[in-house]
């Protein structure tokens, strides 16, 4: 069983905020602190939303320990989603989701057509060893940043519109 500070350390501030958690090794934890957590888009593949249920934490915490024993703790505030997902759908016609105006990244398209996105450090909490039972909490962390969300805007903005000329061609 995840011990009660765990618990209160992953499941506080759900009422203002989305938290997200991901097991990983401890150099790579380390790396998330300091350069942001790196995914393919969308976030749900590489990471799993809290549900703020102590039996949920415990389950997922069982079917996952085999990858590691850090747990990662993403959190961005709910105000601040709410406001990007607007803007998806209002600046963008639904072409990108809330996450990929986080990005800390430049913004470039693979091979494959997936979009190598990070979460910037900034949203990172922290990250637990539970080997040692000790929290590491990031010191940059601030759930409410938004200072890369409209340079976000305007370089997705251009992304689409380079798309749709192509597409015209």
């Amino acid at each position: 069983m995840i011990k009660p500070f765990i618990q209160e350390f992953v499941f506080s501030d759900l009422d203002k905020n989305v938290n997200f958690i991901h097991v990983t090794d401890r150099h790579s934890a380390m790396s998330i602190i300091e350069s942001g957590f790196f995914f393919e888009n969308p976030l749900y593949k590489t990471a799993d939303q809290v549900s703020g249920q102590d039996v949920w934490l415990d389950f997922w915490w069982h079917q996952r320990k085999f990858y590691g024993n850090q747990i990662i703790v993403l959190s961005m505030s709910k105000l601040l989603l709410d406001h990007c997902s607007l803007l998806c759908k209002t600046e963008l016609n639904s072409k990108i989701n809330s996450f990929q105006l986080l990005n800390a990244n430049k913004i470039e398209r693979f091979v494959d057509g997936e979009i190598q996105l990070n979460i910037a450090n900034i949203f990172v909490k922290g990250y637990i060893d539970l080997v040692e039972g000790i929290i590491y909490k990031n010191e940059k962390f601030d759930p409410n940043y938004y200072k890369q969300i409209e340079l976000n805007l305007k370089k997705y903005k251009e992304l689409i519109n380079s798309e749709k000329k192509e597409k015209t061609r």
